[in-house]
C-alpha cells in the first residue's frame, strides 16, 4: 500500500482552513513540520495516544510537538488511561480549542 506523502506546503494550506484568527495562523505557520502533521491528526477529534501519534505522523517526539501546538494558543487536551500494567495518556482538540 503506498501513501501519498504531502508537502509542507500543503498540509499549511490544510490547517489553515480552521483558523480564521490571522495571528494564530501565523503561529501555526511557524510550527515545525512534525508539529503540523501531529496538530492535522488532532483536528480530526479523536482521541490518540503518543504511540497512534507516532504511527500515523512518523513523528519521533510527539509530545515535543503537543507542547509546540499548546504553546502557541490550542488547547489540547489530555487523560490518564490507567491499565493493569501500564498507564498512558490519550489526547484531543476539542472543539472550541483556541484559548
Amino acid at each position: 500500500m503506498s501513501r501519498k506523502k504531502q508537502s509542507p506546503e500543503s498540509i499549511t494550506s490544510t490547517l489553515e482552513l480552521y483558523f480564521n484568527d490571522q495571528e494564530l495562523k501565523d503561529k501555526v505557520n511557524k510550527l515545525p513540520y512534525s508539529s503540523k502533521r501531529v496538530l492535522k491528526v488532532l483536528l480530526s477529534g479523536n482521541e490518540y495516544t503518543n504511540v497512534q501519534l507516532t504511527e500515523m505522523t512518523k513523528a519521533s517526539d510527539t509530545r515535543r510537538c503537543i507542547c509546540d501546538i499548546r504553546n502557541i494558543g490550542i488547547l489540547i487536551s489530555d487523560r490518564w488511561i490507567y491499565d493493569e500494567y501500564t498507564r498512558f495518556k490519550k489526547y484531543w482538540i476539542n472543539k472550541g480549542f483556541i484559548l
